[in-house]
């Protein structure tokens, strides 16, 4: 995302899937699908579930994370 930075970015944001190949090994942990939210963001990018997460942290990301069920499309536009 640094070295070939897109002005729009979009993806579909599948917790269930991340959280099954997660590296800790626990269904239950959201940190790797809160880490790819943050890689995201920190390249530059600001994304529309930024407009329903109310704060940045990792806890307010997983909180949220935990309430999607199936999946969510993510809409991004570089800063």
């Amino acid at each position: 995302l640094t070295r070939f930075p897109f002005r729009y970015l979009t993806f579909e944001f599948f917790p269930e899937m991340i959280r099954s190949s997660s590296s800790s090994g626990n269904d239950d942990d959201n940190d790797d699908a809160a880490d790819l939210l943050m890689l995201v963001r920190d390249a530059g990018y600001i994304c529309d579930y930024e407009k329903v997460v109310k704060g940045n942290t990792r806890e307010m990301l997983n909180e949220w994370i935990a309430r999607i069920r199936g999946h969510v499309n993510i809409f991004c536009e570089l800063e």
